[in-house]
């Protein structure tokens, strides 16, 4: 929805691929690469989708009663589980859409998101302390690539209280 699409443009905002939109237009509209647009980037493709999956199905509503606040997420969540068994970390580092499979897609996507929430609401310090760490590499000019596969690495690291997460959510 609109969620989902604010964050993807907000994401495009603060990571352009500026060289490889240039050399397409350079093309005048002609064949441009979509590898090159990729690979300039500083947010990888699970942490920019998972971001927006987030503010889109897994974020906390306080604009309604407490006891509503995690009905997005917990209808997102029962999605979830109706799919098939959990993907490993690493599977959602790799992000692999298929727009020829819209199911699969949607499960990449949910998982996704959830594990933005693990980082964002999680409850893991060192997790919240490497997302820190990358918010002020790519807010700050610095090695946001290192910075995120630092993170990745911390979430690795905790995979069990991300499988925990999972569960209890």
């Amino acid at each position: 929805g609109i969620r989902h699409a604010a964050a993807l443009s907000y994401a495009e905002t603060i990571d352009r691929s500026w060289e490889a939109v240039s050399q397409m237009l350079a093309n005048q509209g002609g064949q441009g690469s979509t590898a090159a647009f990729w690979e300039e980037k500083r947010i990888p493709r699970w942490f920019r989708y998972g971001a927006a999956s987030y503010v889109e199905r897994f974020f906390i509503d306080n604009t309604v009663a407490e006891e509503h606040q995690l009905g997005v997420r917990n209808w997102a969540m029962s999605n979830l589980r109706r799919t098939a068994p959990p993907s490993s970390l690493e599977q959602i580092f790799e992000f692999q859409l298929d727009p020829n499979d819209p199911a699969s897609s949607n499960k990449v996507l949910l998982e996704a998101g959830l594990l933005m929430s693990f980082i964002i609401d999680g409850p893991v310090p060192a997790v919240r302390t490497a997302h820190g760490a990358f918010k002020a590499a790519l807010s700050g000019g610095g090695d946001a690539k290192a910075a995120v596969e630092e993170l990745q690495k911390v979430l690795l690291a905790h995979k069990s209280e991300f499988n925990l997460y999972y569960e209890k959510i």
